[in-house]
């Protein structure tokens, strides 16, 4: 992939900005430029891992996201964002105290395996079929170029759409050389449900915290 031009420390507005200018970043991973701005603006730690995930994701997903983290290195507020395949960070115009906080305009949305590893994502579902009475069964496929000990296969079902009533189930695995099959059972998926799942990149609480996807995103729906 070709690396875009960039145009740094422009002043707009009484703020000082940094651009990336060129061709927009339509696939593959973040450019070593994008990870060194990150790595630059933020401490280590989850501010910084989230906003890198955030920033990959939206890459890999061709749609635009917008990450605000409270405090950088230099105690001032951030404001990254990927728009139109274009990465930009600056001074966030509008802070607000607390955690951070990001927005997106879609999710990564891959048709075949072969488009979802010439992207660079580690993982595609390629299946997720309901089996009576209460099992969900998920074929996952595996990127061998891009090998991850630890991740997390994400399941979330809901029985009532338009209600916030959801159920969620983590199941931990990890890249495979052959195609897995794993199933997800729970009494919630006897009967009409809507389900979304995703791999997540590592496990347990810190999985959830990031929500960094590492596959295709899915949504399913058993029979009435």
């Amino acid at each position: 992939m070709t690396l875009p031009r960039w145009v740094c420390c422009l002043p707009l507005g009484g703020l000082w900005v940094t651009i990336v200018t060129g061709a927009p970043l339509a696939r593959q991973d973040l450019g070593l430029k994008i990870v060194s701005e990150v790595e630059r603006t933020l401490a280590q730690g989850i501010g910084r891992e989230l906003t890198r995930c955030k920033l990959q994701d939206a890459v890999w997903g061709g749609y635009d996201v917008r990450i605000h983290i409270t405090m950088g290195i230099d105690g001032l507020p951030h404001l990254f964002e990927m728009r139109d395949g274009h990465f930009s960070r600056f001074v966030d115009p509008q802070p607000r105290p607390g955690p951070a906080r990001f927005e997106h305009t879609g999710r990564v949305r891959v048709t075949n395996a072969a488009e979802a590893f010439a992207r660079g994502l580690p993982f595609f579902i390629s299946a997720a079929e309901f089996h009576a009475p209460n099992r969900l069964e998920v074929t996952l496929l595996f990127n061998p170029t891009v090998p991850v000990k630890v991740a997390t296969l994400f399941v979330v079902a809901n029985q009532q759409p338009g209600v916030d009533d959801l159920t969620s189930v983590t199941i931990p695995l990890g890249s495979k050389p052959e195609v897995q099959r794993v199933v997800v059972a729970n009494d919630v998926l006897d009967g009409p449900v809507q389900v979304r799942l995703a791999i997540l990149r590592d496990v347990g609480q810190t999985a959830l915290m990031l929500g960094c996807v590492l596959s295709n995103e899915v949504d399913v729906q058993s029979a009435l």
